[in-house]
């Protein structure tokens, strides 16, 4: 059965003058994550300038094996979990967990604050998200986090408390504070998609402006070489077309055998990476990072337009 949250604004909610200077949606969160049992603790909250919601409702979805303990909207309980599984191919093990009529919000900025745990469910095994003691790569395909089909690009701030064998990462810069791990997107993306490993090696280098970071276990200095070479070029290129700007950028080829690759605002997570293929159909993988990067030079471009399509052409 489903329930719909109308939900009403209360007089005197002073969220607005907390975070007047937020142009997008953030996400503040502290994670505590066990890859062995799947096993994750999440709490924290989400402020919403309002001027960036399309549309006269937010729909939240969360993986189903996750217990709320809570979920409020400006103060106000929202949870009303939906025992219909979504139609949702890209998310087989999501469900509904409220639904805010926008409609009903005024404020220029709210917040949505929630706290939960539970054990992540296994997806089938064709995904690019799993977890396990080996490897962990977690995003909006469960979704770990609560996800919002109506919030179209997003900041957050991950705090992560985990077995200090592993090294967490993702997108945007990583740091640590004491035994907490923080990975930090303080650009606009599309999602929280978290990585662990206790054996991942890191090569990072600067081109123009970029920051850039490559995410490997298993590969010979020439391919590092290569990698760095064709995505630097490919950074420069772009930043010779659109101009250059302080990012990030993140290239994490993943312990995954299946699932094969895609590509967030910030980074792309490549499944089933093979040295011999790399160089045998590096003109492919070529086009495919300057694909993926490229979408960063216009991500403010709405993506449900005719326009996305001449977007989409130029990356090509």
């Amino acid at each position: 059965m489903s329930t719909q949250c109308d939900i009403k604004n209360k007089t005197g909610n002073n969220l607005a003058t907390d975070a007047l200077s937020i142009e997008y949606p953030h996400y503040d969160i502290t994670l505590k994550l066990d890859p062995h049992t799947r096993f994750i603790q999440v709490d924290g909250k989400l402020t919403v300038p309002m001027k960036q919601i399309k549309g006269n409702e937010m729909v939240f979805l969360l993986d189903s094996g996750m217990q709320v303990n809570k979920l409020t909207f400006n103060n106000v309980n929202v949870y009303a979990k939906d025992s219909v599984l979504p139609k949702m191919n890209y998310m087989p093990a999501a469900f509904k967990i409220c639904s805010i009529d926008k409609l009903k919000m005024n404020d220029e900025t709210s917040e949505f604050a929630f706290s939960y745990s539970g054990t992540l469910s296994e997806l089938p095994p064709y995904f690019a998200n799993t977890v396990n003691s080996n490897w962990v790569e977690m995003g909006l395909y469960y979704p770990w986090f609560p996800y919002s089909e109506s919030i179209k690009h997003f900041t957050y701030k991950l705090n992560i408390h985990i077995d200090s064998s592993y090294n967490t990462f993702g997108l945007g810069k990583k740091y640590a504070q004491n035994a907490t791990q923080i990975i930090e997107c303080t650009f606009p993306t599309n999602d929280m998609v978290l990585c662990a490993s206790k054996d991942v090696i890191t090569e990072s280098w600067e081109t123009r402006k970029n920051s850039m970071n490559l995410y490997y276990h298993t590969l010979h200095d020439s391919v590092v070489g290569k990698l760095q070479s064709d995505l630097s070029a490919i950074v420069s290129k772009l930043g010779n077309y659109f101009g250059d700007e302080e990012r990030t950028l993140n290239v994490i080829l993943s312990k995954r055998e299946r699932g094969g690759g895609y590509g967030r605002i910030g980074g792309m997570f490549l499944g089933g990476f093979k040295t011999e293929k790399y160089f045998k159909s590096n003109e492919g993988y070529y086009r495919y990072f300057a694909h993926e990067f490229s979408h960063m030079f216009w991500h403010k471009a709405d993506a449900n337009t005719w326009e996305d399509w001449l977007n989409e052409g130029f990356a090509e």
